[in-house]
């Protein structure tokens, strides 16, 4: 079995509150600890432009490879070694489909 590329895979949308701006500074951290790494961008959105010129200015290596198919996603994923997906939130955010935290049936149904 051959070891998959030191490639670190994003799919989303291109804006802000996907953390790309995030990813990308992390990655220049990531590509001086481990030569060859790359960073794989799959989506297109507003920030575009902004993070091709952040990459440029930090150095990274990144592939923005604009909207893709479903097809090339799974692809995509095949042969990136990480997967990165955000996960954070603003502490003041709540999911969409639940109403407020004090709310009985919420607090159940969106396990608070």
């Amino acid at each position: 079995m051959t070891a998959r590329p030191r490639r670190v895979l994003y799919v989303g949308r291109l804006v802000e509150k996907k953390g790309g701006e995030l990813l990308i500074r992390a990655m220049a951290r990531v590509q001086e600890a481990v030569p060859g790494a790359e960073l794989v961008m799959a989506g297109d959105g507003p920030l575009a432009a902004r993070f091709r010129a952040l990459a440029a200015q930090e150095r990274v290596a990144v592939q923005f490879l604009g909207s893709v198919s479903s097809e090339e996603v799974k692809r995509q994923i095949d042969t990136a070694r990480v997967f990165c997906l955000r996960a954070s939130r603003p502490r003041t955010a709540m999911p969409k489909a639940c109403p407020s935290p004090s709310s009985k049936p919420s607090r159940a149904a969106c396990r608070w």
